[in-house]
């Protein structure tokens, strides 16, 4: 099941000093510990869905409003 979202939390160990949770809905919270903040912030991307391109035919330059 994959994530909504998550977040990387500081913990007090010293060989894995992050933690990410990773939040599902309608799910328990799940964690996983990281060495780095990199780490973390990959593992987020790889479990989270990503987002649908915004449609970008009705953009006009700033000037033209």
């Amino acid at each position: 099941m994959a994530a909504t979202r998550g977040r990387i939390v500081q913990t007090s160990t010293k060989t894995k000093p992050y933690k990410v949770v990773l939040e599902h809905e309608g799910g328990v919270d799940t964690e996983r510990s990281v060495a780095t903040m990199r780490e973390g912030e990959a593992l987020i991307r790889e479990e989270t869905p990503t987002p649908p391109k915004r449609d970008t035919s009705g953009d006009r330059p700033a000037s033209d409003a």
